[in-house]
């Protein structure tokens, strides 16, 4: 089924995809009010306009049909970070949030970086799962399911580059505990593996340019009262310069911020 529905949209002219993806989000009001609660509690009351929710809907709905086409086998045209993504230790940390086509993105960082490892959650339901996990690990992107914090740690220790996104929820549905802190459970996960001092981090999105993407990209560096601080230290600085880093980025453009769910974003 997925198959017949990628290749089918794989050859529907690009400029069709917009009015598709405005056509579905009519019918998910529930998303709509979803947005607007996640950006009241990362940016407090009064941030956003009704307009911002409602191009969400329509920016996710849009997200999906692409990466079906993708799926189906149509190329898009994704222009690589100006600054070339050098590590100088032994791992890559890319951050991210939920803005642009973080999927295609990922696929096309793989011919920069080598081996990419995520972390998937709600998003993949079991009737597709399989099929788009299998497209990705042909591309080099290893998706992991939620909890897989020692995974991704090894990877980072083997040179080897993790796509996190803060706005994620990267814990399994039992641990409680992380969802119930002051920042996003992405925001924490991110800083435990930045805080481990053997990876360079970057702040990194594929942004829709038109019909075409751009990834964008700039490092973050160590925030300078974690270099001589205690683990834990580190750890809540990093969570600091993340979380700073995602409402700076939810702030710039909110009706392209494609989170409906603020339990995600802790009790902060």
């Amino acid at each position: 089924m997925v198959s017949l529905l990628a290749r089918f949209m794989s050859r529907l002219p690009y400029g069709a995809l917009p009015w598709m993806a405005r056509a579905g989000a009519i019918c998910l009001p529930g998303r709509k009010r979803g947005h607007k609660e996640a950006c009241r509690r990362l940016l407090g009351s009064g941030s956003i306009e009704p307009w911002h929710n409602r191009k969400a809907v329509e920016s996710h709905a849009l997200l999906v049909l692409e990466f079906l086409a993708r799926l189906g086998g149509r190329q898009f045209s994704v222009v690589p970070p100006t600054d070339a993504l050098t590590s100088d230790r032994r791992g890559r940390l890319l951050v991210t949030t939920h803005r642009g086509n973080w999927l295609l993105g990922a696929a096309a960082l793989t011919d920069q970086v080598g081996p990419v490892h995520t972390v998937a959650g709600v998003q993949f339901r079991p009737t597709w799962s399989d099929f788009v996990e299998g497209w990705l690990a042909d591309r080099n992107v290893i998706v992991h399911t939620a909890g897989s914090l020692p995974v991704l740690k090894r990877a980072i220790r083997n040179g080897e580059s993790v796509l996190l996104h803060l706005d994620g929820d990267p814990f399994p549905p039992g641990v409680r505990g992380m969802r119930l802190r002051a920042v996003p459970s992405g925001v924490r996960s991110a800083a435990v593996l930045a805080a481990g001092g053997e990876v360079d981090v970057y702040f990194t999105h594929c942004l829709r340019r038109g019909d075409h993407f751009e990834i964008c990209s700039r490092r973050i560096s160590e925030p300078e009262a974690s270099r001589s601080a205690t683990w834990t230290a580190r750890v809540q600085n990093w969570e600091r310069e993340f979380f700073s880093a995602l409402k700076a980025s939810v702030a710039e453009a909110p009706e392209d911020w494609l989170v409906f769910r603020s339990s995600h974003l802790g009790n902060g």
